[in-house]
């Protein structure tokens, strides 16, 4: 075949497979920006708007609102405070067992009031509101633990008691420490509980009422908890505890427990507050 010809098929072929080449490329760039127009963004909330509930009794199973990569830490940590100025609970606040528990926001105030036997101990759970933590932080609420039915008493009726947790939600055993205010075995105290692999060791000293102002720090592995009077004033050490096996991320809020089949037990938080911390010595400021 003359050179002349072989040149011309040889620009026909290479403009044949440089059409072909680009119709593909075109059908996968369509394929790729159908997916990318039904994915879900990164980080979007797409469950429905109010506080998640988990699992049942015994269990951590079913979704909750924090994703623990999403968890707040250091500045971060002061929108996570909530001043219940709302008719409702925030969505950002998941219950963990709301089987057990009444939650409410009236006056200006998360309200818990137990309905049924439940009991932080060993590896017992019991009701929880909570965010999702990371890193050091510093949360405080004042606490009112009362009896449901006469709410201008404390709770008549032994281990009723509310007030703050931090707890390990991934660990296969249960791993908290809390501080509460209430009615212990003895009478009404301010009990500090560490829970170590579902084995549990607490101390409650008697506190003047049902209320108080409560306090709990987490600075590394210390978490040190403190008490005051509900109208104010200096801040007393309730307990530290060492922590070293306690995860980055840990479900941090309000815990109330009532140990009885008819239990009478109301606890308030007016207003919870989170806020950074850089040592353990912030934790009294």
């Amino acid at each position: 075949m003359p050179s002349f010809l072989l040149r011309r098929v040889g620009l026909v072929w290479v403009a044949t497979v440089a059409a072909l080449m680009g119709a593909c490329s075109s059908s996968d760039d369509a394929s790729v920006a159908g997916q990318d127009a039904g994915a879900t963004p990164d980080g979007a909330n797409t469950s429905d708007g109010g506080p998640s509930a988990e699992g049942g009794a015994g269990s951590d199973a079913g979704a909750t609102n924090d994703a623990a990569t999403d968890a707040p830490s250091g500045p971060g940590l002061a929108a996570l405070s909530d001043d219940f100025g709302g008719a409702t609970l925030s969505p950002g606040w998941s219950v963990l067992h709301p089987e057990l528990v009444g939650v409410s926001v009236q006056g200006g105030a998360l309200r818990l009031e137990a309905t049924a036997d439940s009991l932080w101990f060993n590896a017992s759970q019991g009701p929880l509101v909570h965010k999702t933590v990371s890193g050091d932080f510093m949360i405080t609420s004042r606490v009112r633990a009362r009896s449901a039915a006469t709410p201008a008493q404390p709770p008549a009726q032994t281990i009723h008691l509310g007030g703050l947790m931090a707890r390990d939600p991934a660990s296969a055993s249960e791993n908290f420490v809390f501080i509460v205010v209430g009615r212990d075995e003895n009478d009404i105290s301010v009990e500090t509980k560490n829970t170590v692999a579902s084995v549990s060791t607490y101390t409650g000293p008697t506190w003047p009422s049902g209320d108080a102002e409560l306090r709990l720090c987490r600075v590394g592995s210390s978490f040190r908890m403190l008490k005051r009077d509900i109208a104010g004033g200096a801040w007393t050490d309730a307990a530290t505890f060492d922590r070293p096996d306690m995860p980055a991320t840990l479900q941090v809020g309000a815990v109330m427990y009532a140990h009885t089949q008819a239990p009478d037990l109301a606890v308030s938080f007016d207003e919870v507050t989170f806020a950074p911390v850089t040592s353990l010595g912030d934790c009294s400021s």
